[in-house]
C-alpha cells in the first residue's frame, strides 16, 4: 500500500483533536467517539466528513493534506463542524430534496453550512472566529437572516440549482471559469459587472461577503465542490434505521455528558420520533372514504413547472381533522415525542386542529384550538400535568361544536371513558405498553415504543 505523505501526522492530529473536544465539550466529544476513522482515500473526502454508512456504521474520514494545513485547535473546530451536521439531523433532513441533493443542490449545501456557522461577526461555532484561515473557508448567514433560521427556510428562499449556478446567480457572477494564476495554482475567476473577481479575494477583502465565496484556492475540485461536499451522506441506510441510529447516538452522548447537553436536544430527539401509522389508510378504514390530500387548480401556479397550462396545488380542500392530545401527568416525554411524530405525519395531508387536555382543556401557546402546521412542535408551549378526563374534554368539544368528519385522540388511556359517542368517527391512538386498555367505541391503533 502506498503511504500517503503526511498521513501519520494528520492521524495523530485528529486523535489529539478528539481528546481536546472531549475535554472542551463532552457531549460532542462522546458523540465523536461513535465515529471510527476509515480509509480517507476510499471515500474521496477532500476536507473532513462524518456520516453513517449503508450498513449502519458511523464513519469519520478526512483528507490528510487538508488536516496537515491546520493546527490542532483548528482541527477541533472542523470536527465540531461536522458533528453539528449530525446533531442538527442534516443527513436526514436533506433527503426531502431527493437523492441528488447532497452533491448537486448548491443552496442546500450552502444553507447547511451557514446555519452551523451563524453570522460572520458572531459565529455560532466555538473557536471559528479565532482562526482567520477557517473564517475565510466558511460561509455565513446573510446579516438580515435570523440566527435560528432553519435549513428549510433558507433553501425556500432560493430555487434549486447546482453549485456552479449558485455561485453565478446568488453572488451575481458572470463568466465563471477556472484558470491558473501566475504561481501555477488553479483559481476560480468570475465577473460582477465590470469588476473581475478571483477566488483568493475573500481573505483580502475588507468586508465579509465580497469577492468569490471559494474557500480553498489551490485545488480545482474544491473550487466548485465545496458547496457539494456532503455527497458521502447519500450512502446512509434507510430513513427508519437512520432515525434509530441517530437517536441512539444522541441519547447515549447525553447520558455520558451530564450537565453538558445542548438545550434543544429534547426538540431534536422529538424530531427523530418515527410515525408508525399510515393515517390515510387508518382514516379510510374508519370512515370508508378517502380523506385528506389536495386538489389540482389553475388558480395556483405549479412551483416546479411555472408555465401556462400546468396546474398548481391548493391545500384549501384538505379535510379538517380534530386531534386531541392527552398532556396529563401520566404522559411521559417519550409519549409526547411519539404523539407529535404522528401529528407531523397527519398534518402533511390534513388540516389539523389541535386541542390538548388533562383534567380540563389546556391552551397551546395561548390558544385553546390551534391550527397545527408542520414543525409547530418546535415552538409551541404545552400546559398540563394534572389528571385525565376524557369526559370533560369531549364535553368541551361538544360545547364548541368542533367535531370533524373524523377525529383522533392521542393518549395512554388512563381515564374513565365518555358515553354517548358510539356514532362518532374517531381513532384512539394508545401509547404502546398499555395492554388490556380497550375504549368502548371508535377504532384503536397503538403507537410509539414502550413507556419509560
Amino acid at each position: 500500500m502506498t503511504k500517503v505523505k503526511g498521513s501519520i501526522g494528520a492521524r495523530e492530529k485528529v486523535a489529539l483533536a478528539r481528546c481536546r473536544l472531549l475535554q472542551k465539550d463532552p457531549f460532542f466529544g462522546h458523540l465523536l467517539n461513535f465515529f471510527r476513522a476509515g480509509d480517507p482515500r476510499g471515500h474521496g473526502v477532500k476536507t473532513a466528513a462524518v456520516w453513517i454508512d449503508g450498513e449502519g456504521r458511523p464513519v469519520l474520514a478526512y483528507s490528510p493534506k487538508f488536516i496537515d494545513g491546520l493546527t490542532v485547535e483548528e482541527t477541533v473546530v472542523i470536527l465540531r463542524h461536522e458533528l453539528e451536521h449530525i446533531y442538527r439531523l442534516h443527513p436526514l433532513r436533506a433527503r426531502a430534496w431527493g437523492k441528488e441533493a447532497f452533491r448537486n443542490h448548491g443552496p442546500l449545501n450552502w444553507a447547511m453550512d451557514a446555519v452551523v456557522h451563524g453570522h460572520h461577526d458572531r459565529p455560532l461555532l466555538e473557536g471559528l472566529s479565532a482562526s482567520k484561515k477557517l473564517m475565510d473557508m466558511s460561509v455565513f448567514l446573510p446579516p438580515e437572516i435570523h440566527s435560528r433560521t432553519t435549513v428549510e427556510q433558507l433553501v425556500g428562499m432560493m430555487p434549486r440549482m447546482t453549485a456552479r449556478e449558485f455561485l453565478e446567480k446568488v453572488f451575481k457572477l458572470k463568466e465563471l471559469k477556472v484558470v491558473r494564476d501566475e504561481k501555477g495554482r488553479w483559481i476560480l475567476v468570475g465577473r460582477r459587472g465590470n469588476e473581475e473577481l478571483a477566488s483568493p479575494q475573500p481573505s483580502e477583502s475588507k468586508k465579509p461577503g465580497h469577492g468569490l465565496p471559494v474557500w480553498v484556492t489551490d485545488d480545482l475540485e474544491l473550487a466548485l465542490d465545496r458547496l457539494g461536499d456532503h455527497e458521502v451522506w447519500g450512502d446512509s441506510p434507510d430513513e427508519v434505521q437512520l432515525r434509530g441510529l441517530l437517536g441512539k447516538m444522541l441519547r447515549e452522548s447525553a447520558e455520558n455528558a451530564p450537565g453538558n447537553v445542548p438545550g434543544d436536544l429534547s426538540e431534536i430527539l422529538r424530531e427523530l420520533s418515527v410515525p408508525t401509522v399510515d393515517w390515510k389508510r387508518a382514516l379510510r378504514s374508519v370512515t370508508g372514504r378517502q380523506l385528506g390530500g389536495a386538489r389540482r387548480t389553475y388558480s395556483r401556479r405549479n412551483r416546479r413547472y411555472n408555465k401556462f397550462g400546468i396546474k398548481g396545488q391548493s391545500h384549501h380542500a384538505r379535510d379538517r381533522l380534530l386531534v386531541l392530545v392527552d398532556v396529563s401527568g401520566s404522559i411521559s416525554s417519550k409519549n409526547l415525542e411519539d404523539f407529535f411524530a404522528e401529528i407531523e405525519s397527519i398534518s402533511s395531508g390534513f388540516a389539523v386542529e389541535l386541542v390538548t387536555f388533562d383534567a380540563q382543556v389546556q391552551p397551546v401557546s395561548g390558544e385553546y384550538v390551534r391550527t397545527y402546521r408542520r414543525g409547530d412542535w418546535r415552538i409551541i408551549n404545552l400546559r398540563g400535568g394534572g389528571g385525565t378526563s376524557f369526559i370533560n374534554a369531549f364535553g368541551w368539544v361538544d360545547d364548541h361544536r368542533l367535531w370533524a368528519r373524523c377525529n383522533v385522540v392521542l393518549t395512554d388511556g388512563y381515564a374513565p371513558w365518555p358515553t354517548g359517542y358510539d356514532g362518532l368517527e374517531l381513532i384512539w391512538c394508545l401509547a404502546k405498553g398499555k395492554r388490556g386498555i380497550r375504549p368502548p367505541f371508535g377504532d384503536v391503533v397503538r403507537i410509539g415504543g414502550e413507556n419509560r
